[in-house]
């Protein structure tokens, strides 16, 4: 015989790779099934359990090439269409995702995992209706899974229902009282109906369940006001001397053991971990300053007066979206929280629905300002926009209201899609703008963010767009609200900004913070209380340690 070695057998080779999969151990029966693919290759089994192994390694790149492998050879192989879904969520992919799904769901509809996952991607899409078709289907199927009670909840927070999601948290709790991510969803939701106590009640649950686990001792440390370094403060600090040792991205640690400090007055201490914390967030999220920089030069350019003039009556002619823009922390939660308090405003909070329209037309992330933009269906994305916003009001709103902060760089397209859309420009001092934002772990990407001087630059960049805005829209389709302003004459902007959205003045906005909606955002708690000056000038306690910022926005 040659000096090659014996042949090894596949069945052999594939029974022990199934039964290391079933043990758990995931490494051993990768290495298995990648050997059984050289003995026998294009074997549609081995891709589907090797795709399978690597989504629960946690490599979704690897495992989405190896499930379209497996599509390719056996195109109806309903398990490997249902992984590309859940793959293509995992990856912010909610559309083709959904598309998985519905095939999935053609060829059996009695399959309970895809339909809860196609709801789940439709919910993340704005599709809240065709979302309230499966969660019905799901409560007739399984009416006593606390998953179903979860995709209840999930739903109503979209819609804005607070007060229902929490009882649907609570419904999934009864039934799986030892459930983790029942306790830490219930909490969330809680915290975001201003409801601190409740919430902290929640994390604390979430915390007996999961004593080793990170994410409760973070929340409870993100919802409660400590003074003092009692328990809470002791548990989140040893997270924050080794968060890689806790299982944590170190960012997410640090930015909220610097809040504790902050609340214990500990102001340098607080400014030391937000340096660590965005020098560790920046190796994750590097910035190309020069790429945006030019980026956001080219905006004026392509949505000159002449080309929006042009276009002005080609969009789609709904007057319920209301835009609030601006820089993040300048005061967009609060204007949103203003309105939505009025009986025929509903507040949607920040939403994805404007950038994945504009994505689906291939509008991003550069073609914006490029060839794209002279070519498409405004009036076609507006239409579309237009549902999704509305499927997230109540059907008597007379303005829905999308607060989602830097679609200020996008005005021009939303002048293209919706002419009569109003938009509030909201603005505060960039001292203070740029220190609140620099406080804050954002859940979005914002990568300027994590350098002073690149946060500073990108401040006055952004202001330039829009200026420019401001001088080619009508002042009846833009209005520039400044938070001093409002701080300092509440009763006379909240007028203002009523008369401009086009409804009558309703006392109930004055009382914003007692308004039980739903905020999704950094500003959750803030909005829930009477309006204060105290973030005015806040800058001021820390101007030591901000000279790089002051002097990127040129007020050193």
């Amino acid at each position: 015989m040659g000096g090659g070695g014996a042949r090894r057998d596949p069945r052999q080779v594939w029974e022990t790779a199934v039964a290391a999969h079933r043990a758990g151990d995931l490494p051993k029966a990768e290495k298995l099934y990648r050997s059984l693919l050289k003995l026998v290759p294009d074997q549609v089994d081995t891709l589907e359990n090797l795709a399978l192994v690597l989504e629960r390694l946690g490599r979704g790149a690897e495992a989405l090439r190896i499930a379209q492998d497996g599509l390719r050879l056996a195109p109806e192989r309903t398990r490997l269409d249902a992984l590309r879904g859940r793959l293509h969520a995992a990856a912010g992919r909610p559309d083709r995702a959904m598309e998985a799904f519905d095939r999935v769901l053609a060829r059996d509809p009695s399959d309970l995992r895809a339909r809860h996952d196609r709801a789940s991607a439709r919910i993340v899409l704005g599709r809240l209706d065709a979302a309230e078709e499966d969660v019905r289907h799901l409560e007739s199927a399984a009416p006593r899974e606390p998953w179903v009670h979860v995709l209840r909840g999930n739903l109503q927070r979209e819609r804005g229902d607070a007060a229902g999601a929490a009882s649907s948290f609570r419904a999934a709790a009864a039934v799986a009282p030892d459930d983790l991510a029942v306790s830490m969803n219930l909490g969330q939701v809680l915290a975001e109906a201003g409801d601190r106590e409740g919430a902290l009640g929640a994390f604390r649950e979430a915390r007996r369940i999961a004593p080793d686990r990170p994410e409760p001792v973070l929340r409870i440390a993100e919802v409660r006001r400590g003074t003092e370094r009692d328990a809470d403060f002791a548990a989140l600090e040893r997270l924050a001397k080794d968060p890689k040792r806790a299982g944590v991205d170190p960012h997410t640690v640090l930015f909220t053991y610097a809040k504790a400090l902050a609340d214990l007055g500990d102001a340098d201490g607080s400014f030391d971990a937000l340096a660590r914390a965005h020098a560790a967030k920046r190796r994750k999220d590097p910035y190309d300053r020069r790429r945006t920089e030019e980026r956001l030069r080219a905006i004026p350019v392509r949505y000159s007066q002449a080309f929006l003039d042009a276009r002005g009556a080609a969009g789609h002619e709904d007057d319920a979206p209301v835009f609030v823009v601006g820089m993040p922390r300048s005061a967009t939660s609060l204007v949103e929280q203003v309105l939505a308090s009025h009986p025929a405003i509903h507040g949607a909070g920040e939403v994805e629905d404007l950038r994945q329209v504009l994505e689906g037309a291939s509008l991003l992330p550069d073609g914006f300002v490029g060839d794209a933009a002279e070519t498409c269906d405004w009036a076609g994305l507006g239409s579309d926009y237009a549902r999704r916003l509305r499927a997230r009001a109540p059907s008597d709103a007379i303005r829905v209201v999308d607060k989602t902060p830097l679609n200020s760089l996008w005005i021009g397209a939303i002048r293209c899609m919706l002419p009569q859309a109003r938009i509030i420009v909201c603005e505060r001092d960039p001292r203070d703008t740029c220190w609140s934002i620099y406080r804050h772990d954002f859940a979005g990407t914002y990568a300027f963010a994590h350098d002073l001087d690149d946060l500073g630059a990108f401040h006055r960049a952004h202001d330039a767009v829009v200026a420019h805005f401001a001088s080619v829209v009508p002042e009846d389709r833009l209005l520039r609200v400044r938070y001093e302003e409002l701080v300092d004459a509440f009763e006379p902007q909240v007028r203002r900004l009523l008369d401009f959205v086009g409804v009558p003045f309703d006392a109930a906005c004055l009382d914003f913070h007692q308004n039980a909606r739903a905020v999704r955002t950094a500003s959750a708690q803030q909005v829930r209380e009477p309006l204060f000056r105290s973030s005015v000038g806040a800058w001021r306690r820390v101007e030591a340690r901000l000279a790089p910022l002051l002097a990127s926005l040129g007020q050193a």
